[in-house]
């Protein structure tokens, strides 16, 4: 998960909305970090736990509600290396 995460966080547009909805420490912590596998080290777990939907098709499910439930009206939905894709964004768009 960290290695997709960590393309966004050199990136303008989303390390202000990461900054904006509170993870200054995480930009920060990346900023600092020496090597690709540190930055991605410096990703915390409660960002993911907060801002990722993981898991199994009913998991993801349940992040697409909570991100439309909070306003989001386009999440993103990608591919994590090593899983099945089409079962999981089947699951999310029927929910």
């Amino acid at each position: 998960m960290r290695a997709e995460l960590h393309r966004y966080f050199g990136l303008p547009f989303y390390r202000a909305m990461f900054t904006q909805a509170g993870y200054e420490a995480d930009i920060a912590a990346y900023d600092a970090a020496a090597g690709v596998d540190a930055q991605r080290a410096a990703i915390s777990d409660a960002f993911i736990e907060d801002l990722c939907a993981i898991g199994t098709p009913e998991d993801v499910a349940a992040g697409v509600a909570r991100y439309r439930a909070a306003g989001a009206t386009n999440p993103m939905i990608t591919n994590i290396t090593g899983t099945d894709l089409g079962p999981t964004l089947h699951a999310a768009v029927a929910a």
